[in-house]
């Protein structure tokens, strides 16, 4: 089983949860600032079966859509392209639900 943590712009969210949600993957929502995407962001935790994260990665693909971004340490006038997503992909030694 895998952990998968994602870092999602906040506009993505709401159709990534349903998306997950209707294939039966349990979504855990935080709300998020700053760090991977500079701004507001959603970071999603999921259980899920080793043979079942292609099927994740593919929803949160389909939906996180490129973004610019201007960062204020470089030169303003050239934006630089940020992602819309930061996946984090990790096992699970242990799954318990009390």
């Amino acid at each position: 089983m895998k952990l998968i943590v994602t870092v999602v712009n906040k506009e993505d969210t709401n159709v990534i949860l349903e998306e997950m949600t209707a294939l039966g993957h349990p979504v855990t929502l935080t709300e998020s600032y700053g760090g991977f995407l500079q701004g507001e962001n959603s970071t999603l935790f999921a259980a899920v079966e080793d043979n079942r994260v292609d099927d994740v990665l593919e929803i949160i693909g389909r939906y996180c859509h490129e973004a610019r971004a201007v960062r204020h340490d470089r030169n303003p006038d050239r934006p630089i392209i940020v992602g819309s997503a930061v996946v984090f992909v990790t096992e699970i030694d242990l799954f318990t639900q009390f």
